[in-house]
């Protein structure tokens, strides 16, 4: 068995390992894990609208400045918005 075979039997997602770490914490309420979850979801939605910028035309500048008075591009918007729903 190689190396790459060890790694992949051991590979556990994010979600199935909070969940396995929430397990061993009798006192654990869950707020964490959703946290943990949200941004997790929220990365892979940022991703994935990254990889389509070109094709959805969200490249670029989008017209405004961010609060250290530098300007914002599109992404910069679509990231926000993904993160702060």
């Amino acid at each position: 068995m190689s190396d790459a075979d060890l790694v992949h039997d051991n590979l556990v997602s994010l979600q199935t390992h909070v969940l396995a770490e929430e397990a061993r914490h009798p006192g654990a309420e869950g707020d964490l894990s959703w946290i943990i979850s949200a941004i997790s979801l929220s990365g892979k939605t940022i991703a994935n609208k990254v990889r389509r910028a070109r094709l959805d035309d969200v490249l670029g500048a989008h017209g405004s400045e961010n609060v250290q008075g530098e300007e914002q591009l599109r992404m910069d918007v679509i990231a926000n918005e993904i993160i702060m729903r």
